[in-house]
């Protein structure tokens, strides 16, 4: 779902300003899907208001190590720094999966 399912089924809870915009990004506050690809790991994917980052059955973020592993970080990795700088080092790798393709 996104934000004009949220003002269909919900209105009481769609903030006034999602009221008044009527275009631009749908996928805010989204949910991932077991079943397809996930988005693009950005460097604040830890804020469900910065995309479709929502896990796909609880309900909240996902955590940086789903980020990690989303972006092929074994779960062994050991990151360093504050959480907000953790989420930069995830959000701005080089997924495995495309280096092993620009490889071929």
């Amino acid at each position: 779902m996104n934000r004009f399912d949220l003002l269909e089924r919900a209105p009481d809870l769609t903030p006034d300003c999602w009221i008044r915009k009527t275009s631009g990004g749908t996928d805010l506050f989204g949910r991932l899907w077991w079943d397809r690809p996930s988005f693009t790991i950005r460097t604040e994917f830890y804020k469900p208001e910065k995309g479709r980052y929502l896990h796909p059955e609880q309900h909240r973020p996902i955590t940086h190590r789903e980020g990690a592993r989303l972006q092929s970080f074994p779960d062994d990795f050991v990151f360093s720094g504050t959480k907000i700088e953790i989420a930069k080092q995830i959000g701005n790798a080089f997924p495995l999966y495309w280096r092993l393709v620009l490889q071929m």
